[in-house]
């Protein structure tokens, strides 16, 4: 009885299967769901989720369990030894960070714009997240300190520990429920807000998950300290998180008023495609990304010029112009296939 309420679980053919990771795959289902919803929403095609996941998925969560193990010192032996696994231990930040380097894999591999692959996943990231609190719920941790004020002894303010008995503040609940509100806002913006520059609503998460960690997370009583600084590295890695996606919100929209002609959105029109879906499809995606790439390659040149004492200004002007001129030709190629498409669609 003791072992089943600091671990509860259920037993299949003699197999102990973990409530703690039943929620958590949960969690990753509706990500998934929610991400291939959001590819669809930006034209983009939804089997790239699976594939995208089958790469990312495996890299996330060596990162939650290589973070984990290395910040509470577990010893290096039992980093992924079965035993020590099913134990628990794993780290939000170590998954987002894997989470990301294997989505920037599957972008490369599958050439697909990995801004526009964040912007579609990391609502459902954060949703998961709302979802896997309760895993901690299950588990009696990631509480807050013991409440002994009767009157604030109330759900969801606080909660009755079942272990112990005593009450603590709930703060697994008040992450859960944040995420919540926030995946439901980005998720909104996943099929509102279309315009360039792509990557805003992964800046977004970055900003909405940093602030909201920041908060809660000074009220946990479990948190990893940074040596004997007094500075929680949770805290630490969640200011960094919000500047990071405030920062990236800046650039990018920098990036799109030099480029585009506008803080957001384009003066030259919306790129539609994103991902190859035929012959036809994948020729102009290359032709999208050697585009991108030329420019690239025009801009540090005129860049090692200029620092030579150059006046490049001329022929700045010249490639920017060029650079638009084509942009507008393969935009309008590519609204011209995604017309037809939609014409073939609706004779079938």
């Amino acid at each position: 009885m003791t072992e089943l309420l600091l671990n509860p679980h259920f037993t299949v053919f003699g197999i102990d299967i973990y409530y703690y990771a039943v929620i958590i795959v949960c969690g990753i289902i509706v990500a998934t769901i929610v991400s291939c919803l959001g590819f669809k929403a930006r034209n983009m095609s939804a089997e790239l989720v699976l594939t995208t996941f089958c790469i990312a998925m495996p890299i996330a969560l060596v990162g939650t369990r290589l973070y984990y193990c290395v910040f509470y010192g577990v010893p290096v032996e039992e980093w992924f030894s079965i035993e020590s696994m099913r134990k628990g231990g794993l780290a939000v930040y170590g998954g987002v960070i894997g989470g990301v380097i294997g989505g920037a894999i599957a972008a490369y591999v599958m050439r697909f714009n990995l801004l526009k692959g964040l912007d579609c996943v990391m609502p459902g990231v954060l949703l998961a997240q709302a979802i896997g609190r309760w895993a901690n719920f299950v588990n009696d941790e990631a509480h807050g300190a013991v409440v002994t004020e009767e009157s604030l002894q109330w759900f969801p303010y606080a909660y009755q520990s079942w272990n112990s008995g005593q009450w603590y503040q709930a703060t697994f609940f008040w992450e859960s429920a944040l995420s919540l509100i926030g995946a439901i806002l980005l998720i909104v913006l996943v099929f509102k807000m279309k315009k360039k520059p792509n990557g805003l609503i992964g800046c977004g998460y970055f900003v909405w998950y940093g602030i909201e960690r920041f908060i809660i997370e000074g009220f946990r009583t479990d948190s990893l300290m940074l040596g004997n600084t007094g500075i929680r590295v949770s805290q630490l890695l969640a200011f960094v998180l919000t500047l990071g996606g405030l920062l990236g919100a800046f650039l990018l929209l920098l990036h799109n008023k030099k480029t585009e002609g506008k803080w957001f959105g384009s003066k030259y029109g919306e790129p539609l495609v994103t991902a190859a879906r035929s012959t036809e499809w994948r020729k102009l995606n290359r032709s999208f990304m050697e585009l991108e790439k030329d420019m690239r390659a025009k801009q540090r040149t005129l860049l090692l010029r200029e620092r030579w004492g150059e006046d490049v200004q001329a022929d700045a002007a010249t490639a920017l112009e060029q650079y638009r001129e084509r942009r507008a030709e393969l935009y309008a190629e590519e609204k011209r296939m995604t017309d037809s498409s939609k014409g073939k669609k609706e004779k079938n």
